[in-house]
């Protein structure tokens, strides 16, 4: 079996409704017991990662000609990548998620962003990095996916994803289904 398919294999999911602010409504996807990935479901194709159209997902925001919000793009593409099994374009997605987010000007890059201040890029760098620590999950880095979730949690105490996947890791859960 090839390493695309075993990923692919390892990462199924069931969904669980979060909100967050302004910016609308942040989706989760849980794979009780295993990890949580979180998408914005109503900007950039979320609705369709929600939905599983994972393929229809990525191929309409890699296909845009205009991003009006890069940060939401990358972080759908970073799950949408992840549920096909493609990990590595899924680790550059996320990449460029924390990237936007930790930008100066991260509000002006981003039209779900602009005008929420401090606590919603707290907000939203904790939901990147939890969306890569699920990656280093997946791959096996234990180290690196801890230090992502715990990171998470210190930028943003009451979003509970990041602490349920800390848990999941510390418990040993599995990744495979």
């Amino acid at each position: 079996m090839s390493k695309s398919s075993t990923i692919k294999r390892k990462f199924t999911s069931c969904l669980a409704l979060l909100a967050l602010g302004a910016s609308g409504s942040v989706f989760a996807e849980s794979d009780d017991p295993r990890y949580t990935m979180t998408v914005i479901r109503d900007a950039a194709q979320g609705a369709s990662v929600a939905r599983g159209d994972y393929q229809k997902a990525i191929a309409k925001i890699t296909n845009r000609r205009v991003t009006p919000d890069p940060f939401a793009e990358s972080t759908n593409l970073c799950v949408a990548y992840a549920k096909t099994g493609e990990i590595d374009k899924a680790a550059a997605a996320c990449d460029t998620a924390l990237a936007i987010v930790r930008e100066a000007n991260w509000q002006h890059r981003s039209g779900v962003l602009t005008g929420q201040g401090e606590k919603a890029q707290r907000r939203y760098l904790a939901m990147a990095l939890s969306n890569r620590g699920v990656l280093y999950a997946i791959r096996g880095d234990e180290s690196s996916a801890e230090r992502n979730f715990d990171e998470a949690l210190k930028l943003d105490q009451n979003n509970d994803v990041p602490r349920v996947n800390l848990e999941r890791l510390e418990a040993g859960a599995p990744v495979s289904a």
